[in-house]
This record gives structure tokens, C-alpha cells and sequence, in this order.
């Protein structure tokens, strides 16, 4: 039965979670129980929307380059956005994402795509604290690469939030340069000849 006693301590040790990561105990507490806690995504004010190439920063600034280029599996040219979210809804739904690239002499849509969206709550990295969707591809539907390059876009993003909110909003505008895939398309094209 003596055995019994140390054995019980390092297992009961072995459970305990390290101490001052996320403490939520009150000041004063000396217990090594402290639990990690992940930041808040319940955001009190005005929904915030941001989305970039990489949106660790924020939206890009205006004029900021537009990547674009062939999807992995093919298909229409695409440009990715990495969308993120500081708004209050059920994040068990399903909410709609959509965004359009309309060229700014023209005013022609040139790209354009709506798909569901799951938003989960970030915990770690540049997106920690936001609600986080992953990527939404604008698709410039019946479009060369070629006839893209160089165009100067508005894109502007919008996600429906559930039971009548109004829908957040952001754009940015910003030349499409075809980066994505582009080196693989030149050394397909040298193979052929």
C-alpha cells in the first residue's frame, strides 16, 4: 500500500498543465492548475473584415501587387485570398464568402466567386484572435493568363452574416502580376518546342 502513495503523485504531477501560460487563476494563487486559454474571437464592436495573400498584416494597401495565376488542378485562372473575421454569429454555420475583381478603366467584372464559408476561431499565429475562414480563390472565369497580366483590380469581398445582419465588407485595388504557377507554365511551353 506504500507504493501506492508515490505512484499516485507522479501521475496526479503528470496530468498538471505548465504554469503561467494563460493563467486564469486569481492573483495570489500559488496551485499548479493553470490552464491555457485561447484568445477570444467575440469581437463587441462594428464587424472588422480583412483579406490579402496573407492577411498577417491586415488588408494590403491600395496598389498593393495581385497574385494570380493556373490552380494546381486547372481550371480558370484564380487569385487566393486569405480571409479573416471579427464579428459575432453561431460560427456552427455556414456562411456565404463572395468577392468579385472588376477592372478599374473598364469597370468590366473580370473575376468573380460565392461559396459557403466555415469561420473557426484562431488560437495561434497571425490570425490568433480572429476568426479565421482559410482561402477564397476569385476565379476569372473565360479568361486568358495572358489577357489578365498587368490589369489594375478593385476586389472587393463580402461575407453574409446569419439572421439579418448587414454583410461586412472590403476591397482593395491592386495590378493582377501572374506569379502562381508561371514558372511551370514556361518550362511546359519549352518542353513542347
Amino acid at each position: 500500500m506504500r507504493f501506492l502513495l508515490p505512484i499516485a503523485f507522479l501521475i496526479s504531477a503528470a496530468c498538471v498543465g505548465p504554469v503561467g501560460h494563460g493563467d486564469t487563476d486569481p492573483p495570489g494563487d500559488t496551485d499548479d492548475t493553470d490552464v491555457v486559454v485561447s484568445p477570444t474571437c467575440a469581437w463587441g464592436a462594428l464587424p472588422v473584415l480583412e483579406f490579402a495573400r496573407s492577411v498577417a498584416t491586415g488588408l494590403p494597401p491600395d496598389g498593393t501587387v495581385i497574385e494570380y495565376g493556373n490552380p494546381p488542378q486547372g481550371g480558370a485562372p484564380y487569385a487566393p485570398f486569405e480571409v479573416r473575421l471579427h464579428a459575432e454569429f453561431d460560427t456552427t454555420q455556414r456562411i456565404e464568402v463572395s468577392a468579385n475583381a472588376v477592372d478599374t478603366t473598364s469597370g468590366e467584372e473580370l473575376g468573380t466567386i460565392v461559396q459557403p464559408q466555415v469561420f473557426l476561431c484562431a488560437n495561434a499565429g497571425p490570425h490568433a484572435g480572429w476568426l479565421y475562414g482559410g482561402e477564397v480563390h476569385v476565379r476569372f472565369w473565360d479568361r486568358t493568363l495572358e489577357e489578365l497580366e498587368g490589369k489594375v483590380v478593385k476586389v472587393t469581398m463580402t461575407v453574409a452574416l446569419p439572421d439579418g445582419a448587414a454583410p461586412v465588407v472590403a476591397e482593395t485595388t491592386g495590378a493582377l502580376t501572374w506569379v502562381l504557377g508561371r514558372s511551370a507554365a514556361a518550362d511546359g511551353a519549352a518542353a513542347r518546342e
